[in-house]
């Protein structure tokens, strides 16, 4: 912006030294023109350029007629660039308007619409990027801008006449311009008209299998899996009629789409809970290509989202062999041995990792967490203090302070936080959070309450902070307060379902307000159909309400989306109620193997005397 506004003062100051010149030699100038603004008040910014810009021109002329639009254009970038820099954008962008109207350079129409952009003054980026378009026809930028300003505008057909232009003049293979297209319009806030406006760009190229394949993409991206799915397995379909017609570098390229496309279309599946079709179908296609590492790799990772670790190891466990000092490969089996417990083979991972030289900040942090859970305190902390630096440093200290307060020495720990100097208001916050799990562990539940009463003094209504108080709240039986925040979370953010399904099941289970807690939950579930807290809710809702048949089928599905102690306690209950004891014996068995010393379970076997 410098150089451009350089450039632009040395142009001004060479166009008023020739000016000057010529009006010195004219004898008969009969008029002094000052040349102001029609349109704005005297700004300050005008009255600056005003004092640079002041003529002697000759009476209808056509020299004059041209000096009137040369003088009146550099007033305008003059008085933009004077407004722009005193962060006046609102009459910054109504002179550089003018001047686009003025001059001929697209450049200039570019910077108006760039501006307008940057101070949000969608219509001022309308005008500017139309005049962009006009003065520059073979540059696809502006149609881009033109789409994406009608679409900000909620104008569906207009936003797609210029989609359509953008994506005629842009140049490069079929692959990168749907691949902008869909970077372009996955970012706009209006989710449901920016995937409609593509949906529809997209049923004019039904036949291209690159078209569908990055709409399935972008299907994923909007949280749509069902266009996502049904667009993969057409592309699929095109695909494999047009493989055998291929040769040469065509094939090979191919190849490596239909590849692409088959593991899309796995996550896909795996995304809709369609799990273990989405496995099977990674299994085959590794098995067609078993020397490639990308697709081991893609596979390795699936198996790790079902869940499926020690089956995920032992694929990453063939791309170590292939290749030992892959440091990656080393922190996935570190991970995937510490989700299985297996702690021994995950200190060896990490050792290697460190010795490697390469991610040893993260070597650092896992090492502690493995060390504080076989309770050697001194050790974990000697660990976590040797993360220095990165992204784990501000979690390596919290899991000091945790461990500190877990050693017996509270005070010790809250020390150790008021110590940490917070940069930002988000580690602000978390500090503030982090001293509150250390109170309540300690069973200070109003020291822990009033800490967050005072984060959120300084922080007022932080969600973060907000719903930590109301999780207090319910602890110490304060259900009008959990009510209170939650519903204050919820009137700025409609759709969070964390907040959702926790005043929903703070209903259900402490209120004999099913009907309502049952509405909150329903929300929540149809935001996040597959999250195991809110299928539990659900689950636990229905059984309040006494729909036991109905409870128990979302309390098995919940608890085989996470193996949890808590969902385990409420299945059993529901079960034991039901009269099958046997099969309520079996979960709350399940339940101990998984966390014995969960409370729920532990109070819900009191209460059944088992």
């Amino acid at each position: 912006m410098r150089k451009m506004f350089r450039l632009l003062v040395v142009c001004v100051v060479l166009g008023l030294a020739f000016m000057t010149a010529c009006n010195k030699s004219s004898q008969n100038a009969e008029q002094k023109t000052s040349l102001e603004s029609n349109e704005l008040g005297s700004t300050e910014a005008e009255k600056k350029a005003s004092k640079f810009i002041q003529v002697k021109i000759y009476k209808n002329s056509k020299i004059a007629e041209k000096h009137q639009k040369a003088s009146d254009l550099m007033f305008n970038i003059m008085a933009a660039e004077i407004a722009g820099h005193r962060q006046d954008m609102k009459g910054s962008i109504a002179y550089y308007l003018k001047a686009i109207k003025i001059s001929n350079d697209d450049k200039l129409a570019e910077r108006a619409t760039r501006i307008s952009l940057y101070a949000k003054d969608s219509k001022g980026a309308l005008i500017a990027s139309k005049r962009w378009a006009e003065l520059s026809p073979k540059n696809a930028e502006p149609h881009r801008f033109i789409a994406i300003l009608h679409l900000r505008k909620g104008e569906k057909e207009k936003s797609l006449i210029e989609l359509k232009q953008y994506y005629k003049m842009l140049s490069g293979s079929q692959k990168d311009r749907f691949a902008r297209i869909i970077n372009i319009y996955s970012q706009e806030t209006n989710r449901k008209l920016a995937f409609d406006v593509v949906k529809t760009f997209i049923k004019e190229h039904g036949d291209n299998a690159i078209a569908l394949y990055a709409f399935s993409r972008f299907a994923m991206q909007m949280r749509n899996p069902k266009d996502a799915l049904s667009s993969i397995n057409k592309a699929i379909g095109l695909m494999r009629k047009n493989k055998e017609s291929l040769s040469g570098a065509n094939k090979v390229r191919a190849k490596a789409i239909w590849h692409r496309a088959q593991l899309l279309r796995a996550q896909i599946l795996m995304a809709s809970g369609q799990k273990k079709r989405a496995i099977n179908e990674m299994h085959k296609i590794l098995k067609s290509n078993p020397k490639s590492r990308g697709i081991r790799i893609s596979y390795a990772r699936l198996l790790s989202e079902a869940k499926q670790y020690n089956q995920a190891r032992l694929q990453f466990e063939v791309l170590l062999k292939q290749k030992p000092s892959d440091t990656d490969i080393l922190y996935a089996l570190a991970i995937l041995s510490l989700e299985s417990k297996k702690l021994q083979a995950a200190t060896k991972y990490l050792k290697k990792m460190i010795n490697s030289g390469r991610r040893q900040n993260e070597g650092y942090y896992y090492l502690g967490l493995i060390a504080e859970e076989r309770r050697r305190y001194d050790a974990a902390i000697s660990w976590l203090a040797k993360v220095r630096q990165g992204d784990r440093q501000i979690d390596a200290h919290l899991r000091i302070a945790s461990i500190m307060s877990k050693k017996g020495d509270v005070e010790a720990a809250r020390r150790f936080l008021y110590q940490l100097k917070p940069r930002t208001k988000r580690l602000e916050v978390r500090l503030y959070l982090a001293e509150a799990d250390i109170l309540n562990r300690a069973n200070r539940l109003q020291d822990a309450m009033d800490v967050i009463n005072n984060a959120l003094n300084v922080n007022p209504k932080h969600f973060d902070l907000l719903y930590a108080r109301a999780m207090m709240a319910e602890k110490l039986n304060r259900i009008d307060m959990v009510e209170r925040d939650l519903k204050a979370i919820l009137k700025k953010s409609p759709k969070n379902s964390q907040a959702l399904n926790a005043l929903g099941y703070t209903l259900a289970d402490r209120t004999k307000r099913y009907e309502e807690a049952l509405s909150y939950i329903k929300r929540a579930l149809e935001i996040s159909p597959n999250q195991a807290a809110i299928v539990d809710s659900m689950g636990w809702v229905l059984y309040r309400m006494g729909k036991y048949k109905e409870s128990v089928v979302y309390l098995r599905r919940a608890l085989k989306l996470d193996n949890n102690a808590e969902i385990a306690a409420h299945l059993g209950e529901v079960l034991w109620v039901m009269g099958n004891k046997k099969q309520a014996r079996i979960a709350w068995s399940q339940g101990k193997k998984i966390n014995k010393k969960n409370k729920t379970l532990q109070s819900t076997l009191k209460r059944f005397k088992q």
